[in-house]
């Protein structure tokens, strides 16, 4: 088959390997000059499980509100009157109830413990190239 991979981040690069390793035709598209070039933006260069938490919480709509309205957001909506958005938006206030949250973030915990064991199974077979140490400074 041939797919076609829209955005070289990670989860687009780790997706175009495994659907190429599956044998398919890749190509990733990507808008900057190269792949994975913005992949640690989001995390500052953390490649942790720990980080697996989802963007809802029921303390936070002012934070992802003001996350939409950053220049360069990570999530980003077209500002018009749209009723699809609006039944997201409603679902995403749905999704900030404790209940809720809590279920998402055993869910995405558990994709992060795959993914850390699938990065251990890959490592002997591939020369990743990123820097590595054993901790690191929050403030």
């Amino acid at each position: 088959m041939q797919v076609a991979v829209i955005g070289g981040g990670v989860v687009g690069v780790c997706n175009a390997y495994f659907l190429a390793l599956a044998g398919h035709e890749v190509v990733v598209i990507e808008r900057q000059s190269n792949v994975a070039e913005g992949a640690s933006f989001g995390s500052s260069g953390i490649m942790t499980p720990a980080h697996a938490l989802p963007r809802s919480v029921s303390e936070r709509p002012r934070g992802i509100l003001s996350m939409l309205l950053r220049p360069d957001p990570s999530i980003w909506v077209a500002p018009r009157i749209d009723t699809a958005l609006w039944r997201w938006m409603r679902r995403w206030r749905t999704e900030n109830e404790l209940d809720r949250y809590r279920i998402n973030r055993e869910r995405m915990i558990r994709i992060a413990g795959y993914s850390a064991e699938v990065m251990r199974d890959l490592a002997p077979h591939c020369a990743f190239e990123y820097e590595r140490t054993q901790g690191y400074l929050q403030l």
